[in-house]
């Protein structure tokens, strides 16, 4: 009984080592070491190969993500190639953002080192088309070797997920690999470019924002899969990290302002906004002390990391609670926005949280989700911002529109109050002064000197009269207004003449009235300033009921763009055609004289 239970213990303990020694089968394309993991910790990061080679190693057969230390990682896996021929494989770690890495071959008693890789070394690195480290193992015809994998990871989380891959298969996931990455890098560079112009030729805030988040994401995936080495032979001083810092900041920093700026947010929680912020701020120091060599690669970049993931943390699980909180408030665009920060959280936890925890493992493209994530966000928040731009465009027509009614009004209100108060000062003119001056005309009719004063008077009080109130007059009467108002304004020195072509009725009294009042501040004008000899002006009716006046003279001209050349008159010329919604050009040159051109559409 003894000896029946002995060897079932060792029958047990051989199947035990069988389970955890990977035999390669030639029909199998792809193998994930997982349950063939052995670990050993070396706390002092000193020990070497022949060191540990020897030492008792645990079975891990877990997910191989560690947190952020100074140790140094070592893993092992054997092999079984039972064929009679040799064999090819290779050994890929898909996760790239790895300081260090030195692999090891154990054939019998000899160990040889086979690859030296990593970030921070060349040798590999810059050479591979794919996201991660290829290397490249061969079995002899049966036999069982042993493979070492060192990884020195300075306070940063370590992922060590490995594959067994042949030759064919690491090739199709570098071209598939490269194709996919250059296809993002094509997206969001464009998108970032034509972003950021529009935001420089509209000059909308939210363009600016998601620009930054654009930027942002573009820097994270920079430092994670490589695209340094498309500038540098090697990161020796672990640049990447800062990069990766500083994208996490303004991914923090502008994903909030541009929920905001889609959905209300801030003022729903602006506490807890205040606080979030407070926060994100604080990452600001840590990022640029980040770029400091010495500090970067000490113990302190520990304290770096640690800092900006919980922020980073805070911002994701705030957001979401933000959302969710305006959907209860039925805040605009809270749900559509709700559905795409889920898919895109949801894609940086599967292939960063979560793999960084160890509760979901690394697949051989290990940013997939998360970079067909950003695909799904950039097409979505491209179209919100759109909406939300084509509302803010309505928004400001309109509001542009009731400023110039109100402004329409208020000139409308000015130029109403200046005709009553022509109107009111005419009719005390003639109905006052002018009758007290026939009265004292009739009483001194025998005083040969004062009659001719006492006439010119008169005479003068009735023009100023008839000048100063409103005529109101239809389209006939209009042309006898106006030549009468012409032939009082012509003098010796100054001849005016007046023409009509194709002239039509105006059906609108008073826009009849602003075209006559138009026409008499242009004769004030000319008679006070121009020193004109001749003055022509000439009315034209055009298709659609539009009008057009034509004043030009030969007088001395001005400056239109000095400001003291913009008088009362001219500013209630250009008043009155803007309440008829009319087009004003002036032109002007010195001792030439001056046109003016006057169009009205359908009045």
């Amino acid at each position: 009984m003894r000896f029946f239970l002995i060897t079932i213990f060792i029958f047990c303990i051989n199947i035990s080592k069988s389970q955890n020694v990977l035999v390669i089968d030639t029909s199998t394309n792809k193998v994930d070491l997982l349950d063939y993991s052995y670990i050993y910790i070396d706390s002092n990061s000193i020990k070497t190969i022949n060191d540990i080679s020897h030492k008792d190693w645990s079975y891990f057969g877990k997910i191989p993500s560690f947190f952020p230390s100074n140790n140094t990682v070592w893993i092992k896996y054997s092999f079984v190639n039972n064929y009679e021929r040799e064999l090819t494989r290779v050994l890929f770690i898909p996760y790239f953002h790895i300081h260090t890495i030195d692999a090891y071959l154990q054939e019998e008693d000899s160990i040889i080192q086979i690859a030296k890789t990593g970030l921070m070394r060349n040798e590999f690195s810059k050479k591979s088309n794919i996201i991660g480290y290829p290397i490249n193992l061969t079995f002899k015809p049966n036999s069982t070797e042993t493979v070492y994998i060192k990884y020195n990871q300075l306070y940063r989380p370590l992922r060590a997920t490995a594959f067994l891959l042949k030759s064919s298969s690491i090739d199709d996931i570098g071209q598939i690999s490269n194709s996919f990455l250059w296809f993002w890098r094509g997206i969001y560079g464009f998108s970032l470019v034509i972003t950021l112009l529009i935001f420089a030729v509209v000059r909308i805030r939210i363009f600016l924002y998601y620009g930054l988040l654009i930027l942002g994401i573009n820097l994270f995936v920079f430092s994670h899969v490589g695209d340094i080495f498309l500038f540098m032979n090697s990161d020796p001083t672990d640049i990447s990290s800062a990069i990766d810092y500083t994208g996490a900041f303004l991914i923090s920093f502008s994903l909030i302002l541009l929920l905001n700026e889609l959905t209300p947010m801030r003022e729903n929680n602006a506490k807890m906004w205040r606080f979030v912020y407070y926060l994100i701020y604080g990452m600001l120091p840590f990022v640029f002390l980040s770029y400091f060599p010495a500090i970067r690669l000490s113990v302190f970049t520990y304290v770096i990391h640690n800092y900006i993931m919980f922020v980073s943390a805070v911002v994701f699980i705030s957001q979401m609670y933000f959302l969710i909180r305006n959907i209860y408030l039925k805040e605009r665009n809270a749900i559509i926005l709700t559905v795409i920060y889920v898919v895109y959280l949801s894609a940086g936890f599967v292939d960063i949280i979560l793999p960084n925890i160890a509760i979901l493992g690394d697949s051989v493209f290990v940013y997939t989700s998360f970079l067909s994530g950003t695909f799904f966000e950039v097409f979505f928040f491209m179209l919100l911002i759109i909406k939300e731009t084509s509302e803010i465009y309505t928004q400001r027509t309109m509001l542009i529109n009731k400023q110039k009614e109100h402004q329409k009004e208020i000139i409308l209100t000015m130029v109403r109050s200046q005709e009553e108060e022509r109107n009111r000062t005419g009719c005390e003119l003639h109905d006052l002064i002018g009758a007290n001056m026939s009265i004292i005309k009739q009483r001194i009719k025998n005083d040969i000197e004062l009659n001719p004063i006492i006439d010119q008077t008169i005479k003068t009080i009735r023009n100023l009269s008839h000048g100063l109130v409103s005529p109101m007059v239809d389209n006939d009467e209009f042309v006898d207004e106006v030549n009468q108002m012409a032939h009082l304004f012509s003098t010796k020195k100054q001849k005016v003449y007046v023409y009509f072509h194709k002239w039509s009725r105006i059906k609108n009294i008073e826009s009849a009235t602003h075209i006559y009042r138009i026409f008499q501040e242009l004769l004030q004008n000319a008679h006070k300033h121009s020193k004109a000899s001749n003055v022509y002006i000439q009315f034209i009716g055009q298709n659609n009921n539009g009008i057009c006046l034509y004043y030009e003279d030969n007088g001395i001209g001005f400056n239109k763009n000095k400001p003291s050349n913009n008088g009362l008159g001219i500013r209630n010329i250009k008043n009155r055609v803007r309440l008829l919604n009319g087009n004003l050009e002036i032109e002007s040159s010195k001792n030439i004289g001056t046109i003016v051109n006057i169009e009205f559409v359908n009045i």
